[in-house]
């Protein structure tokens, strides 16, 4: 078992392999593992799978105070992010 999120509190234990399915990117099939090993809701399992693809996340949690993130690929196909800064945000009040 996995446990998850002592930082909010509430752990949970997850089925062994939800990692390596998250990191696959099999998504429905780690949520149906997570409902069958707690008999959680639909949401709930949803709220327990997007809490540890954050934590496995190369990127960290990513908060929305950090983004938006412009992706550009070079002509060599490298990809590079960039962070657009606060006054470049669409909707932003721009006092130039």
């Amino acid at each position: 078992m996995i446990t998850v999120g002592p930082e909010r509190g509430a752990v949970a234990e997850l089925p062994v392999g939800v990692d390596e399915d998250i990191l696959a990117g099999r998504a429905i099939h780690t949520i149906a593992s997570i409902r069958e090993a707690r008999g959680c809701t639909l949401p709930e399992a949803i709220a327990l799978f997007h809490q540890r693809a954050a934590e496995l996340s190369p990127l960290g949690k990513v908060s929305a105070a950090q983004g938006p993130f412009v992706l550009r690929i070079e002509p060599d196909g490298s990809l590079v992010v960039h962070e657009r800064p606060p006054e470049d945000h669409p909707g932003s009040q721009h006092k130039g």
